[in-house]
């Protein structure tokens, strides 16, 4: 698999290749945790484009964060801190992809999610910002309390982050509770 994912990266059709490694991945992450992690570890960073990150982390990370979810997380904490964009958005697309299975975690994601909240690079905030609404989904009064912290940021991508982040949020914290954001 590592051969047919270093091809892909040189060929035009290596988009569907690394769907093709990733799906496989996919399966064999529910079963094989150690091979599968670290075939991660291996390809984190040829990552390159924000489609195969979420189809990574759709696929392949949610199930070995629901195997080990301390190590895992504890990854993905490190990833925030990364200087490939691509890396940090995999952290951010695992945590929005994770907490579907796993609502009872929004405190430990909103603590990885944390690490971003002043990010700059646009592909990544729009990851943050995904985490925010799906974790929202599951609990939305843990996001909301979060978010209050940070509504009266002056970073502009903060601001960014929060306007998205809650758009997910009831329409009872919406309108009378939800984080104001004023450009």
């Amino acid at each position: 698999m590592l051969n047919l994912w270093r091809i892909s990266l040189g060929c035009r059709e290596g988009r569907e290749i690394r769907y093709i490694v990733i799906n496989a991945l996919g399966v064999i992450s529910r079963r094989n945790y150690d091979d599968a992690m670290k075939f991660i570890l291996r390809i984190l960073y040829d990552l390159g484009d924000w489609e195969t990150v979420d189809a990574l982390a759709l696929r392949v990370i949610v199930n070995l964060a629901k195997q080990n979810r301390r190590e895992v997380f504890q990854l993905l904490r490190e990833w925030t801190a990364s200087n490939n964009k691509w890396v940090r958005r995999l952290a951010m697309a695992s945590i929005a992809t994770y907490i579907r299975a796993r609502p009872s975690d929004a405190e430990h994601c909103l603590k990885i999610v944390e690490n971003l909240m002043e990010e700059e690079d646009r592909d990544v905030r729009k990851a943050v910002a995904w985490a925010l609404r799906e974790i929202s989904k599951k609990n939305p009064r843990k996001v909301y309390d979060f978010l209050q912290k940070y509504i009266n940021s002056r970073n502009k991508n903060t601001r960014w982050i929060v306007k998205e982040g809650s758009r997910k949020l009831p329409i009872k914290l919406n309108k009378d509770q939800r984080p104001s954001i004023n450009y």
